[in-house]
């Protein structure tokens, strides 16, 4: 699943409005507009093949610090990364958390991080899970 079909799944099975955005200098590639506590923030989409000895998402540098000067300005911001067909990871995009997936950690501490994660095909209750996460 690529990055396009995972923002078109969040579409598709989500109550929240998505929005692709082409942002450079670290922005992220989604913007969610839905009800709840949090009811707006960005969110960085990543996918990636497989995970090796150590995980790396691809996320770079630039996407910890606009994540990071946006959360600490008071917004929302998520990572989410797809992991083959086999895993789903949120997470928050605080900057202790980005710079750990920064770093490279290893397959049980990526998972442990993850502010929601589920293994295998996502169902439609697993949507809505990870939506409740995200909005309250």
């Amino acid at each position: 699943m690529s990055v396009e079909n995972l923002r078109i799944a969040l579409r598709d099975n989500m109550d929240m409005t998505v929005y692709k955005v082409d942002g450079k200098h670290g922005m992220p590639n989604v913007h969610y507009i839905g009800e709840g506590k949090y009811p707006t923030g960005w969110m960085l989409l990543l996918h990636i093949d497989e995970m090796g000895k150590r995980v790396s998402t691809g996320l770079k540098r630039e996407h910890v610090n606009w994540m990071s000067d946006y959360i600490k300005s008071g917004g929302n911001a998520w990572v989410m990364v797809r992991v083959g067909r086999e895993l789903n990871c949120l997470f928050w995009g605080a900057e202790a958390v980005l710079n750990t997936l920064f770093d490279r950690p290893s397959p049980k501490d990526f998972v442990e991080l993850a502010a929601y994660h589920k293994r295998g095909n996502m169902k439609y209750y697993d949507w809505h899970e990870m939506q409740d996460v995200i909005m309250n």
